[in-house]
Formats: C-alpha cells, sequence, structure tokens
C-alpha cells in the first residue's frame, strides 16, 4: 500500500522520521516499538549489520595466519613436520618416481653388461663343415658335425670397451641425479596442491562469511523498506549484491573440490588439516650470487645433463676407437665328427685373433658421424639448461623479496579496508552515507582479504620455488635417496 508522505499532518512526519532514525541505529528497537509485548526468546530478531566485529574471531585468527606480522621469528613450524611426512609417504606410492628409480636401475644394469665384455667369455655351439672341394690329402675333408667350445679374453682394443664402460658409468650417474630432479618436481608438485587447498579453505570460509553479511545488510535494507525510510533501488542493490556473495561461495566450491582432486593425486588421500608450512622460514639469507653459485654445483637437472654430456663425449670417443684392430687370446677345444664319436678325434688349440675391418659399406662413419652430432646435442641442451637455470635463479630470488613486499602491503590494506568498513557502518546509521557505500565497503573488505590470502600462497611457493632451482628442496625436505 503506497501513501504520500507529504499529504500527512506535520506532527505525522515528524514521528516517521524519528522511526526511521532509530531503525538505522537498530532493527531491535524498530521491532520493539511495533510490538504490544516482547519476542518470545525462541524467536530473536536478526542481528543488526552495523554491529559486531568486521570478522568473526575464528575467522580473524585464520586471518592473522596469513598476515605479514614484523618481527614475527621465522621458525620450523608442526605444520612443516606434517607436511614434510606426508610427502615423504606420498614419494613411496608415487608411479613416476618408482619409473624413474627402475630407468635408474637399468642404467646401472648396463654397466654390467657393458663391464663383461673385458671380462673372459666362452662359447660352445656345434659346427657344421662341408668342403665344397675336396683335398684327399687333407685329415678333416667331406662334411661332418664338430662340437667346439671356446674361452676367449679381450686383450686390447685401442680403448673403446673402455670409454663404453665410462659412457655407461656416466649414464647411471646422470640417472641417479635425473631422479632427484623428479623427487623434486613431485615435491613441488605436492606442495602447490597442498597450498591451493590451504588457500581455496580459507578463501571459502571468507566467502560464507562475506554471504552472511550481505545477507543481514539485505534483511536491514527490507526493513528499512517496510519502515518506509529505504527505497526499492536500495533493496534491488543490496538483493544483487547477496545474489554476487551466493555466486562466489559456488565459484569456491567448485575450485575447492578440484583442488582436493589434484590433492588426493599426489598424496594418495584426501585433506585433514592444512596449515601454512612457512617456507620461508627455510630460505638461507643469501645474495643472488651466491644462490647462483650454489645452483650450479647442486641443482639436480644441470647436474644430470653434465653427466649425460660427459656420456655423449665417451661415446662418441668408443665409436672412434672401435674402427681400430682389436686383439683377443682364445682356447679353443673341438671335437671331430660327433656323429661318429667313437671313431673321431679331438683337438685343442690356443688362438690369437686380430680383428680389423678395413671398410664395412660406410657403417663405421656413420656411426662416428651420429656419435658427434649427439655429443653436440648433448653440449648445447647444457649450455641451454645453465642459461635457463641462471634465469630461474635470478627469477625465484626477486619473486620471493616480492611476494614478501606485495604481501606486506597487503597486510595493511586489509586493516584499512576494516576501518574502512566500521566507518562506512558508523556514517550510515547516523545518514551520512548511502547504502551503496556500506555494500561497496563490504564487497572490498572480502575482495582485499581473498588476496591476502593470494599473496601469502604466492610467498609460500615462491620460497619453495627457490628451494628446488638452488638444489636445496630435497635437504630441508628431509629426502635423502640411496643408489641402486
Amino acid at each position: 500500500m503506497f501513501f504520500n508522505v507529504d499529504t500527512l499532518p506535520h506532527k505525522r512526519r515528524l514521528l516517521i522520521s524519528v522511526g526511521a532514525a532509530c531503525l538505522l541505529a537498530s532493527p531491535l528497537l524498530v521491532a520493539e516499538t511495533d510490538l504490544d509485548e516482547p519476542l518470545p526468546i525462541s524467536a530473536p530478531l536478526p542481528t543488526s549489520s552495523l554491529e559486531g566485529p568486521v570478522f568473526s574471531p575464528s575467522l580473524k585468527q585464520l586471518l592473522d595466519s596469513f598476515r605479514w606480522q614484523a618481527g614475527q621469528p621465522m621458525g620450523q613450524t608442526q605444520a612443516l613436520n606434517a607436511l614434510r611426512d606426508k610427502i615423504q609417504l606420498a614419494l613411496e606410492q608415487q608411479p613416476r618416481i618408482l619409473a624413474q628409480r627402475s630407468r635408474e636401475r637399468e642404467s646401472v644394469l648396463q654397466i654390467d653388461e657393458v663391464r663383461a665384455v673385458r671380462r673372459p667369455q666362452v662359447n660352445a655351439g656345434l659346427e657344421y663343415r662341408n668342403d665344397l672341394q675336396r683335398t684327399e690329402s687333407l685329415p678333416d675333408r667331406g662334411s661332418r658335425v664338430d662340437a667346439v667350445v671356446t674361452l676367449s679374453q679381450l686383450l686390447m682394443d685401442f680403448g673403446a670397451s673402455g670409454e663404453r664402460l665410462r659412457a655407461a658409468d656416466l649414464s647411471a650417474e646422470a640417472a641417479f641425479w635425473q631422479s632427484h630432479a623428479s623427487v623434486e618436481e613431485e615435491i613441488l608438485y605436492a606442495v602447490t596442491a597442498y597450498l591451493d587447498v590451504a588457500r581455496l579453505t580459507a578463501q571459502r570460509q571468507l566467502a560464507e562469511h562475506n554471504l552472511q553479511q550481505h545477507q543481514r545488510i539485505f534483511e536491514d535494507v527490507q526493513l528499512r523498506r517496510e519502515a518506509g525510510a529505504g527505497s526499492q533501488a536500495d533493496m534491488l542493490r543490496a538483493q544483487s549484491r547477496l545474489s554476487d556473495a551466493k555466486s562466489r561461495l559456488v565459484s569456491l566450491d567448485g575450485d575447492l573440490a578440484r583442488a582436493v582432486n589434484v590433492y588426493q593425486e599426489a598424496f594418495f588421500t584426501t585433506p585433514d588439516v592444512v596449515a601454512l608450512p612457512q617456507g620461508a622460514a627455510l630460505l638461507s639469507e643469501s645474495s643472488a650470487d651466491q644462490l647462483l653459485n650454489d645452483a650450479l654445483t647442486r641443482n639436480a637437472s644441470l647436474r644430470s645433463q653434465t653427466l649425460a654430456s660427459e656420456a655423449s663425449d665417451a661415446e662418441a670417443q668408443s665409436t672412434r676407437n672401435a674402427r681400430l684392430p682389436s686383439l683377443s687370446v682364445a682356447v679353443e677345444g673341438r671335437q671331430f665328427d660327433v656323429n661318429d664319436f667313437s671313431d673321431s678325434d679331438n683337438d685343442v688349440a690356443l688362438l690369437f685373433n686380430l680383428d680389423y675391418t678395413p671398410y664395412s659399406g660406410g657403417a663405421t662413419s656413420a656411426r662416428i658421424a651420429q656419435a658427434v652430432e649427439r655429443q653436440q646435442q648433448s653440449q648445447f641442451e647444457q649450455q641451454a639448461l645453465r642459461r635457463e637455470l641462471e634465469r630461474e635463479v635470478r627469477s625465484a630470488y626477486t619473486d620471493t623479496r616480492t611476494r614478501r613486499a606485495e604481501l606486506e602491503a597487503q597486510t595493511a590494506t586489509l586493516a584499512a579496508e576494516e576501518e574502512a568498513l566500521l566507518a562506512y557502518r558508523d556514517q550510515f546509521a547516523v545518514g551520512r552515507s548511502s547504502i551503496n557505500d556500506l555494500l561497496d565497503a563490504q564487497r572490498d573488505l572480502f575482495q582485499t582479504a581473498l588476496e591476502l590470502v593470494n599473496r601469502r600462497v604466492r610467498w609460500e611457493q615462491a620460497s619453495f620455488q627457490q628451494l628446488a632451482v638452488t638444489g636445496q628442496l630435497l635437504d630441508v625436505m628431509e629426502i635423502y635417496l640411496e643408489r641402486r
């Protein structure tokens, strides 16, 4: 029902104005003036959106864990120890790590294969012989089957087998450090999944609080509208912001569900208590140049690639030496004509074999050329990885300090937004600001709190990334790999 306030008597207009002002201060006061008797305890009126703290005590405690606190001692926390245990347990089950350790074991077995070439060899077999042109004076004329047993030993091959063995040793060592690099990648993946769950869990709680606050504002605007002190536009604006708050909560629910899926992939279980590990406490106070020098000697990927490059050099040299003659000695035992064993003779001979292939149709030259190309490829890959590592170390050094500065600034911004919301509440209560100002202040506070969580998590991620590129991640996570 609509009525024109201007047509009412002056006293009634004055009473309506006073009632509206009281409603701004507290909806409970308006409710008491409208009822003849107090409400029963079982049906309390909703609390005004202008009352209470900006954040609930539990939410404030949660946000305090994400804020930058100057002078706060940074040390290893219980959350970090719990994260270590979870990661160590997950790595034991991770198929990608198990596959890499299997490749490492394969490279070790390859050493045994190459080394066996330089050990005595025993061969046994049957030899069928059929003379195409017979000479009656020779004792072994005709057609027969001989049994032959040979014990041979390589004496010299001009370093071909030695270079192959060195290449196999270097390849096995490269595979060992590649396992370190793979473990570091899995740790970073798991830490990222862990931090994403922590971030989205906190942001979802913020979204729930934001929805509750917008619900309270909307209810207050409804009461003001019913009392004639508000407009339809105010109610529609409050309803729009309430719908947006619901949408943000639904969106964060979906993001959190996806993050939990990634967490389950990384840790083989569902998340329980997820707290910030404070990775910055693990960083050393070093300059960018010092970190780079450490990374060049400790980075697992670079060490693996350097060893692989040296293995390519050894393989290329082995291929060159393989075209030179090789000398071996053998003791051969032969039983002639096993089909007529009782009448056949046997023989034991000492043989010296000098093997040399002066021409192989270009195959030897092609193998040497291929080995040289592989050698150059490995060297170029090592150079590229070194340049990439230099960039990553300097970027990681910059990121950790930039993220910390961003967190400090965002902490101050959130404190200012909290004060701004309280100020707008006071101004709105006395009619010095509009409902739009109050809604904007609530929205800005929510977005600032979300960004605070984001920036704290980005700082944590940057800290672990710096530990990874400088080769310190496995040590600080207390993960040590045994050689296969």
